[in-house]
């Protein structure tokens, strides 16, 4: 980036269009190459993160993951577990993945639990599902029945989804409900006599 500002490149005095640049990020950056000073929120670090990663700044993208690490809760650990993938950071997507076990509760409520694709959820449950901290496995049959009833595609899932729930911890009102949303799988018929 400096280069091309500084350097014999073509591009050197000239005006540089970018592309699918956020503007406030931009400003955000440029603001921060005057005075030293990145002005960081939870609403503008995915921006940032990402334009620091378009203009190679190694070190303004490593203080901004140490902050999204910082500032993981139950609305966003899905979305940096995500941003962990797109930057290859295993330790950040293990982070966010136990924070999900640890909190599934509330990540459950989240829109982000919602829009979790077919893989994503698999890959978590395989990973995870022994670990996944909640009062009751009530509670895993509901954010099942929530997750699916979000897109009818995933009732194809159903059956390798529903391997990872302990169905002898689940109460008989539990087992009913789900029966009666989801009618047409047998496997269901064992549990509840």
């Amino acid at each position: 980036f400096e280069v091309m500002f500084r350097g014999s490149l073509k591009e050197s005095g000239s005006e540089i269009l970018m592309k699918n640049v956020n503007f406030e990020a931009l400003n955000c950056i440029i603001d921060y190459f005057y005075s030293g000073t990145l002005k960081i929120t939870l609403e503008n670090v995915q921006e940032l993160l990402e334009l620091a990663d378009l203009l190679l700044l190694e070190n303004t993208k490593k203080y901004l993951i140490k902050y999204l690490k910082q500032t993981l809760n139950s609305q966003n650990c899905i979305l940096y577990k995500r941003l962990g993938q797109l930057y290859c950071d295993e330790p950040w997507i293990e982070n966010s993945e136990e924070f999900m076990a640890r909190n599934y509760v509330k990540v459950m409520e989240s829109e982000d639990f919602l829009s979790l694709s077919i893989e994503e959820f698999l890959d978590f449950l395989e990973h995870y599902g022994a670990s996944i901290i909640v009062p009751s496995e009530d509670l895993i049959l509901k954010s099942i029945e929530s997750w699916i009833s979000k897109d009818t595609q995933r009732q194809n899932c159903l059956p390798k989804i529903l391997k990872f729930v302990h169905w002898n911890q689940l109460s008989k009102e539990s087992l009913e409900s789900f029966q009666k949303t989801f009618p047409y799988h047998t496997m269901f018929e064992n549990y509840l006599k």
